[in-house]
């Protein structure tokens, strides 16, 4: 039987964002900061890989050259780092990912024109680095074969395909060595095993080349099985006569969540002959007779199946790889999987918040049971990787939202039953939390927080807030703090004016830019919109206050959030309305979005959550009442476009977050007891 090795192939992206310089503060114009933010995607698949090296990148090399011969060299473990002080202008970017033990895996570059507004540059690390050994042993039993001969085929990853020969071959004795040095990449690596013209046996199997490291495997050639190209398969008769079979109804490339059939074709065959057939998708049996319906979940994945002739020894076998794809309109929510309560672990009943982390795992809050955990979006599933219960190490008491913080491994959790906030360090290697801090609801002598709703973070000033749906403080939090009494940093309070009150705060959202808050009082039908003030220990100054009187949408205001930094989104019990920056910190009402207007969105009532996509081209518009999320698109002036709606039947949302690749919405409720797994198309 082919031996296959799993491994995770990694695709690294380095985003490298030039902050937004403040407009009142006297720096030097001729330089400007480098952000530079690090992620790894995790791909499965089937490789044989060098013995006891790691596939990880933990260590990044990053370096710059500059306009006039400016440079930098800088090394960093972690996620993100900032360089200051680099003069605006052209900079040539190079980055090295390094393994734990000291091998540059893979390096990228680019060009990018640093200025002191805000861009976006992406260098992609896609430039595998060095020479290694590919060394494959093949072996079969040679007394069951007549005249063998062994073809063998190398392609790259990018398809390029090449004839190869043994570098040692013992026809005889049932074995065959390829030993070479090839770059550093993934291979596929073909063998068919031939008796006089017949091909008896084969396998593919994927190669992963490490520079200066050996990538050694073995590969039995099973005689048992006759595979030709993906959709064919060959049945030996006992006497020998091949038998011709061909598997139909399949392509390369398949929608996902969709009914397919493949068929079983075997031409020639007399009148009442008869075969088993047992068809297998991802090694799992699942149907027999010549025909197979199935309803593949979105990725890859592998279809064998294995036939039984009605003579002894007449069995043979054939896979299919393919690929099942999200098909539909692009950002447009499609349901491909529910989670229920207790599956493999998971606490989901009662209210559950989620997050996503550093390292793209999530982090669900469920109040029913008072648990925090760690899980994994595994193919349409979810894994349970770390739970944790209320207790001296962890409180998980009522979690009313969490807040992992930009560019660190850093979480910051609220919770209400018994009021507090708890920061906890997170080691992506083990998936595990670590609490730092906690602190309770007193904020000062004549100060507290009695409740929590939602946590915002201040990047500028580097601080976590929690607002109080019950008072008029927001209780600060550094989370970079080195001691207890620096992590409770101070209070926001919340002012009122003779004609608008505001003495509670039920959500707030910072825009892309951290220029710009915006907080809503659900009980008194207000919303501020701030701006960051020259001065101010909390740098936020108030540019406007709205309420119900004057301003239509405000009612009831139960969620907020930004498409941009000059547009901010209020959610109500039955529409959206739009604010946008006008000048001189002025904002004014420019759209409302309800039922029925524009005509294609169906229904939208209650309004809890607004979230915007990673790339900042979709907004997703989360509604208890109508049991949907609406999705829109933002034009150039901030205009809300609807595109599309996810029906969640009978399941109501009230909490939802976007994976950090952008492939997932992932949906959580607070009455539902489980949580909704979404494609989004591309």
């Amino acid at each position: 039987m082919t031996r296959k090795n799993e491994i995770s192939m990694m695709i690294i992206a380095l985003a490298v964002i030039a902050l937004i310089l403040c407009p009142s503060c006297a720096e030097d114009p001729t330089t400007a900061t480098l952000k530079l933010q690090l992620s790894t995607t995790d791909t499965a698949g089937r490789s044989i890989v060098p013995s006891g090296v790691p596939l990880d990148v933990t260590k990044y090399i990053v370096s710059g050259q500059g306009p006039q011969g400016s440079t930098f060299n800088v090394e960093s473990k972690n996620a993100a780092l900032s360089i200051e002080g680099l003069l605006i202008g052209s900079w040539n970017l190079t980055a090295i990912g390094r393994n734990s033990n000291g091998i540059d895996l893979i390096q990228g570059s680019t060009t990018f024109q640093l200025t002191p507004s805000p861009a976006t540059a992406t260098i992609t690390l896609n430039q595998l680095m060095g020479k290694g050994t590919m060394r494959i042993h093949f072996s079969w039993d040679a007394n069951r074969i007549q005249s063998p001969r062994l073809e063998l085929e190398l392609a790259t990853q990018g398809g390029q395909r090449t004839t190869i020969s043994p570098t040692s071959c013992d026809l005889a004795a049932g074995t065959a060595v390829y030993s070479a040095e090839h770059e550093a990449g993934s291979y596929t690596i073909q063998a068919r095993l031939y008796s006089d013209d017949t091909v008896v046996a084969g396998c593919a199997e994927a190669i992963r080349i490490i520079g200066n490291k050996v990538t050694e495997g073995a590969i039995t050639l099973d005689l048992d099985k006759y595979p030709d190209s993906p959709g064919t398969l060959r049945l030996i008769n006992k006497l020998g006569t091949p038998i011709d079979c061909t598997i139909t109804g399949l392509s390369s490339e398949l929608p996902a969540m969709a009914s397919t059939t493949a068929s079983l074709e075997i031409p020639g065959t007399s009148a009442g002959e008869s075969f088993a057939v047992k068809w297998y998708l991802d090694g799992v049996e699942k149907g027999t007779g010549t025909s197979f319906v199935f309803v593949p979940k979105a990725g890859e994945h592998r279809l064998d199946v294995v036939v039984q002739g009605a003579m002894l020894a007449s069995a043979g076998s054939a896979c299919y790889p393919f690929r099942a794809t999200v098909t539909g309109t692009a950002g447009v929510p499609i349901l491909v999987a529910e989670i229920n309560d207790g599956t493999g672990g998971l606490n989901l009943a009662g209210t559950t918040r989620l997050s996503f982390l550093s390292d793209g795992r999530i982090l669900l809050g469920n109040s029913g049971q008072n648990t925090l955990q760690v899980a994994r979006l595994v193919r349409d599933s979810l894994q349970l990787l770390q739970s944790y219960s209320h207790g001296a190490t962890h409180h998980t008491r009522g979690i009313s939202d969490i807040l992992p913080v930009p560019d660190t491994d850093l979480v910051v959790t609220a919770e209400s039953v018994e009021p507090g906030v708890t920061l906890y360090q997170y080691d992506p290697t083990t998936n595990s939390l670590t609490k730092k801090y906690h602190r309770d609801g007193t904020i000062a002598v004549d100060k507290a927080f009695t409740k929590t709703s939602s946590l915002f973070y201040d990047q500028v000033q580097g601080t976590v807030f929690v607002t109080d749906p019950q008072g008029c403080y927001a209780a600060g939090q550094k989370p970079t703090a080195t001691s207890e009494s620096e992590w409770k940093y101070g209070w926001m309070t919340w002012k009122s004016t003779a004609t608008i009150p505001f003495t509670k705060a039920t959500m707030a959202a910072t825009s892309p830019g951290n220029q710009n808050l915006a907080v809503i009082s659900s009980t008194e039908n207000s919303m501020k919109i701030m701006g960051r003030s020259q001065s101010g220990v909390f740098g936020m100054a108030c540019y406007l206050d709205y309420k119900t009187s004057g301003v239509t949408g405000l009612s009831g205001v139960r969620a907020v959030g930004f498409s941009d930094d000059s547009n901010v989104v209020a959610g109500s019990a039955n529409l959206l309305t739009r604010f946008s920056f006008i000048s001189g910190g002025q904002w004014e009402q420019t759209q409302t979005v309800k039922a029925g207007n524009p005509a294609t969105v169906r229904a939208m009532q209650n309004v809890e959550q607004i979230v915007l996509h990673p790339t900042g081209k979709y907004l997703y518009v989360i509604a208890s009442g109508s049991k949907n999320v609406n999705c829109f698109t933002m034009s150039s002036d901030g205009t809300l476009n609807h595109i599309g709606e996810l029906d969640c039947g009978t399941f109501v949302p009230n909490h939802g977050a976007v994976t950090p690749n952008g492939e997932y919405l992932v949906l959580a409720s607070g009455m539902s007891n489980k949580i909704l797994l979404c494609r989004l198309p591309k």
